[in-house]
């Protein structure tokens, strides 16, 4: 489990290759959990809360993901 806070500029970067729940131009917290329910499978869970930083409109992304690995 893990809890955190994102703040990625709009121009941050010309070609991102980060790996996150939020992309450029949001600002706010993030919570999730990683579990391995079974040898070689990994289970994640994502929540972003917060706002666009130019706007200032208010912005959530849920994200859950399962990776095999053979």
């Amino acid at each position: 489990m893990y809890a955190g806070y994102r703040q990625i500029e709009t121009f941050a970067s010309i070609a991102p290759t980060y790996d996150d729940i939020i992309g450029a131009g949001y600002k706010g917290a993030v919570v999730g959990a990683s579990y391995v329910p079974a040898e070689n499978i990994l289970a994640t869970i994502e929540y972003f809360d917060g706002e666009e930083t130019i706007s200032g409109q208010d912005a959530s992304k849920f994200f859950a993901n399962v990776d095999f690995f053979f």
